[in-house]
């Protein structure tokens, strides 16, 4: 694929995250064991699917839960930088907008804010229908993750390589 001029090295970056994410919204989903009345929102590391919610800034996750998107539908995005709301969903880390990747009605893939801080931190999703999930994790300076073609962090890396930074 040959990729435009015009189109800068950050731009291919996005996209190529965007792809990547995109990729990992079919990967594993976590079952919870007991039935509870609070409707709770898992993070995972989308890359490894780690499920110790240990996560860093500026770096991609999946949360899972029970979203409610605008009539039901998977919302990808479309724009680089990603939007903060994706079919009328949108989501905050410790009150920060976090860009959305893509939203469907069981999996948000996110990017941690940047200037989100070191430690305790708690999402909350906004759905289409005003109400609100949350979930928590723990913010570190470093978490290392790596998309792999099975999907789950373990096996070969997914990876793209290019010899002239244009064809893939």
């Amino acid at each position: 694929m040959r990729v435009p001029a015009i189109v800068d090295g950050w731009t291919k970056r996005w996209v190529l995250l965007f792809v990547i994410a995109a990729g990992v919204v079919f990967g594993p989903t976590p079952r919870s064991s007991s039935a509870s009345a609070v409707q709770a929102v898992a993070i995972l590391n989308a890359a490894s699917f780690a499920a110790d919610a240990v996560v860093t800034p500026s770096t991609i996750v999946a949360a899972f839960g029970q979203f409610k998107t605008l009539n039901n539908q998977v919302y990808p995005a479309q724009t680089v930088p990603p939007p903060f709301v994706l079919g009328q969903v949108s989501a905050k880390v410790n009150g920060i907008a976090a860009a959305l990747l893509i939203v469907t009605p069981g999996q948000i893939n996110l990017i941690i804010p940047g200037t989100v801080g070191l430690g305790p931190a708690t999402l909350i999703v906004t759905n289409s229908d005003g109400s609100t999930l949350s979930g928590t994790c723990t913010v570190v300076q470093s978490q290392p993750g790596v998309f792999t073609a099975s999907s789950n962090g373990t096996g070969v890396a997914s990876a793209q390589t290019t010899f002239d930074g244009v064809v893939y």
